[in-house]
């Protein structure tokens, strides 16, 4: 999802992930946060590079689970079996075409 999708669903659950780890990856690293104030930071830094921001998973009391975007993990939520977030950004190429360009495909 695009960033500013990304930061207003953020924005929408910010209270309930208050006192859980955050990690954010990126290319090349994986960060926990424990304040939404770094995380908030991590986020912006990232947005300047990269066009695509995903939920990778979520820790639980119940174990890793894999979920499908932020409905499923507002329920999951309210629920309060969450106990961690992994969050992850990366460079989503526009089209094919520019795909094949990034990949090295058409040199």
């Amino acid at each position: 999802m695009k960033a500013s999708e990304f930061k207003s669903n953020l924005k929408e659950i910010k209270n309930q992930l208050q006192g859980l780890t955050l990690q954010f990856c990126q290319p090349k690293s994986f960060i926990p946060h424990k304040s939404l104030k770094s995380f908030g930071e991590a986020v912006l830094e990232a947005e300047k590079r990269y066009n695509g921001f995903f939920i990778n998973w979520v820790w639980t009391t119940d174990g890793l689970k894999y979920i499908g975007g932020f409905e499923e993990l507002k329920a999951m939520l309210t629920m309060g079996i969450v106990t961690g977030v992994s969050f992850k950004a990366e460079y989503v190429p526009a089209d094919f075409a520019e795909y094949m360009r990034l990949e090295g495909g058409l040199d």
